[in-house]
């Protein structure tokens, strides 16, 4: 096994590199085992360095060392790839995707990364990439729009970003009129505040906006929220936030293998917070189309434990299964 560690250098305002180097370093110092560090220089570049590393043979562990970009790449660069394992290091604003495992488990703990199990997870197919947590159009794209403007800020923290992103989607209030179509079903045009193609819980720095997404069980969560006005807008985004979201009139959530959504006009379309451009998009599922490490675990699914998801830590005589069904 290889165990391969990809480093966004701008995550954690900077300090990834300092931070992780000599955690990395000084475990294998102790410990057998064929490491590589590799850091980051330029925008997608994570993508070449994991495909490169996953193509290479033998099994490998790449992970991801930074925020929802970073992990986005790697996805996008090894999906697909039997060999390899992803890991997640979360240095970065958002990390989002590992929120679904609670807070009991330490991802920073580097033995914990090289000794923990993996389990088998959902991608969602966006035809060029591959998102793993969500995907959306509307108000939530014109937030990651402007998160990511907001990133080249010097000095800006990740949370005021988001609260500074928000506000200035709301402010516009931008109106999107969208054709969708469910598993071949249509919903005839209509004018959406937010719509959402989900995999896992939360987004955004912790807004539940999908909570009955689960990551394994082979379809995606798709929500709607019909246009809201600027004077009902900040009261949506609350419960919203707090996943309370779905009771609302306005609201319709479904579960589904793909969604196609249409536009007369250019959407953008946030993948993962990775914004990209188009007048139509699929959203598909990809059942267990990649691998996710769980630090310190020997993973045989979740469970739910006072309303909470918790990994449970039994011993592994196969490859893990797929976390439990709802």
């Amino acid at each position: 096994m290889r165990y391969v560690f990809i480093i966004n250098p701008a995550a954690g305002r900077g300090t990834g590199v300092q931070k992780l180097r000599p955690k990395i370093e000084a475990y294998f110092s102790e410990h057998k085992g064929s490491y590589k560090i590799l850091v980051t220089s330029k925008k997608r570049q994570g993508i070449e360095l994991a495909k490169a590393e996953a193509l290479s043979g033998g099994e490998v562990r790449i992970y991801a060392c930074g925020g929802d970009g970073t992990l986005f790449d790697i996805i996008n660069g090894v999906a697909g790839c039997e060999n390899t394992e992803i890991g997640i290091i979360p240095c970065g604003s958002g990390n989002d995707f590992i929120k679904y495992f609670g807070s009991g488990i330490d991802f920073f703990d580097i033995e914990a990364q090289v000794k923990g199990s993996s389990i088998p997870v959902d991608l969602i197919n966006c035809g060029e990439y591959f998102a793993i947590n969500q995907c959306f159009i509307g108000l939530d794209s014109d937030v990651a729009y402007n998160k990511n403007a907001l990133s080249k800020i010097p000095l800006l923290p990740g949370g005021i970003q988001y609260v500074l992103a928000i506000a200035a989607a709301v402010i516009r209030n931008e109106s999107h009129n969208m054709e969708l179509c469910i598993d071949g079903s249509v919903i005839p045009e209509k004018n959406y505040s937010i719509m959402t193609a989900a995999n896992a819980p939360f987004y955004g720095g912790g807004f539940k906006s999908a909570p009955d997404a689960l990551p394994s069980d082979g379809l995606l969560d798709f929500i709607t929220i019909d246009h809201v006005s600027r004077r009902n807008i900040a009261a949506v985004i609350k419960k919203f936030k707090r996943g309370e979201h779905l009771g609302l009139d306005i609201c319709r959530s479904f579960k589904g293998k793909s969604m196609t959504v249409r536009c007369k006009k250019d959407m953008k379309i946030s993948l993962d917070g990775e914004i990209v451009r188009a007048k139509e998009i699929t959203f598909k599922v990809c059942e267990k189309g990649a691998r996710i490490i769980v630090p310190g675990c020997c993973t045989s699914g979740t469970k739910e434990k006072n309303g909470k998801r918790t990994v449970t830590n039994a011993s592994i005589t196969s490859a893990a299964p797929a976390m439990d069904k709802r």
